[in-house]
């Protein structure tokens, strides 16, 4: 297996990521050139898989980078795997989800992520433990397919396939005043 060279800090933010099947390829983006694959060491040794360049067992649905560009967070059917790009390893995964996830937003501070699923909820998680702050539910009636944190990482902007874009309260998980639909145009 070939092993990258190190980058300098300075260049961290010129990265961009495509998934493909279950893998997840790195690209810097002022070369244009693909950086290398992600491997969850796990998948090889279970044996289900021989060559290295395998990330997820399932379809890698969303991904998103922190602010920083030093932790990537994918998920596929019901697992979300977070990726340190210090070691370009993966440094947790949750699963257990009950639905597939299919959007991921991570705050500012990088204190709370959360995982937008097919049934229309929102889990708010602790970034360090892992542990479920809260589930924000009710406004969406299909999967919520982007989240987004404001800058002070106080409220939470979802966007579903129910035409909805809500605003919420990430303190008490509670629906900000302001949320409105959109029509799609045939």
């Amino acid at each position: 297996s070939v092993r990258p060279a190190p980058v300098p800090r300075s260049m961290f933010t010129a990265w961009a990521a495509a998934s493909r099947a279950n893998q997840i390829f790195l690209y810097h983006v002022p070369t244009k050139r693909e950086f290398g694959r992600l491997t969850d060491p796990a998948l090889i040794a279970s044996g289900l898989y021989q060559n290295p360049g395998v990330a997820h067992l399932d379809l890698v649905q969303s991904m998103k980078f922190s602010p920083d560009s030093q932790l990537l967070a994918s998920g596929e059917y019901r697992t979300v795997k977070f990726w340190e790009r210090k070691r370009d390893s993966r440094t947790q995964e949750w699963q257990g989800i009950e639905t597939p996830v299919r959007s991921l937003a991570r705050s500012g501070d990088g204190k709370i992520v959360a995982l937008g699923t097919d049934s229309g909820q929102i889990r708010l998680i602790d970034a360090a433990t892992g542990a479920p702050l809260r589930t924000l539910e009710g406004a969406h009636s299909a999967a919520v397919s982007g989240l987004a944190f404001t800058k002070a990482a106080d409220r939470l902007v979802s966007g579903s396939h129910d035409k909805q874009i809500v605003i919420w309260n990430v303190a008490d998980g509670k629906l900000h005043d302001v949320s409105f639909s959109y029509a799609m145009r045939e």
